[in-house]
């Protein structure tokens, strides 16, 4: 429905109440046969942010694969330190609805790497530091797959661990050097 500035700032009859508008954002249908009611800046606001937050929801934020994969990514780092020794840092991929966990990490810094802030990050970096980077976690059936970088000045190496949930613990059953 499309109205003229002049039927905006008109005062709209509804019912027997009689309501004055300032400038509303936008005017919505109402279920009554055609009459139009206000819908404020806030009211847009609170809505943008209710669907949000349903979508945020919906989608799992905080949910059993959050869980999974940042206990995936503990034993990971856990092995990977183990097997390989120390590194300054810990680099971990993350998606924009996953949730950050304590990964136990306790060398100079953990980053949590999103999408969009992965090429900046490695683009800037000192490369003097020695670092772990634990890519996004991959479901394979029963088990999980993660890829983990391990750089230094004197070059990268990538391994590719399978982790499977055993006997209520996730345990690392393969790592393959990868070229």
């Amino acid at each position: 429905m499309i109205l003229s500035q002049t039927d905006k700032d008109a005062v709209v009859r509804q019912g027997t109440k009689t309501l004055a508008r300032r400038a509303p954002l936008a005017l919505v249908p109402c279920s009554r046969k055609g009459a139009v009611v206000p819908c404020s800046r806030k009211g847009v606001v609170y809505l943008a942010m209710l669907a949000l937050v349903t979508t945020a929801c919906a989608a799992g934020l905080g949910g059993a694969t959050n869980q999974r994969d940042n206990a995936v990514r503990r034993v990971a780092l856990a092995h990977e330190l183990q097997l390989r020794g120390p590194a300054d840092e810990v680099l971990v991929d993350f998606g924009f609805l996953d949730w950050r966990d304590n990964l136990d990490f306790t060398g100079r810094r953990t980053v949590w790497l999103n999408p969009i802030a992965r090429e900046e990050f490695f683009a800037e970096r000192d490369a003097s530091r020695t670092y772990i980077h634990l890519r996004s976690p991959i479901q394979q059936g029963e088990d999980v797959a993660m890829q983990v970088e391990r750089g230094s000045s004197s070059g990268v190496q990538l391994h590719q661990l399978t982790l499977r949930h055993e006997s209520g613990a996730w345990k690392v059953v393969a790592d393959v050097a990868q070229p």
